[in-house]
């Protein structure tokens, strides 16, 4: 689950909060549109990896960003906006 502590540090200026709850964290980047869905998956152990989901519009259905496991709010943060920048200089 996602603790208050974390829900307060993301990144209103980059990002359009659509939804903010203890397991889920929807964000609309500002810079492309896409729209990002951040499960809090608790792992074995205690340890939390969150399982990233992405959809280009609205209308999209989502899917699972793989091979992307970041642990903590700002990790996602940091990935989506390295997305963007991937993304807005012609997807090298």
């Amino acid at each position: 689950m996602f603790t208050k502590a974390e829900l307060n540090h993301l990144d209103c200026d980059y990002f359009l909060v659509l939804l903010r709850s203890a397991c889920h964290i929807q964000l609309k980047s500002k810079n492309t549109g896409h729209i990002w869905d951040l499960e809090s998956n608790t792992v074995f152990y205690g340890k939390r990896s969150i399982i990233v989901h992405h959809k280009h519009k609205d209308t999209d259905y989502f899917h699972v960003q793989r091979g992307i496991h970041p642990k903590t709010i700002a990790e996602a943060q940091d990935m989506i906006k390295n997305h963007d920048e991937w993304h807005l200089n012609g997807r090298a």
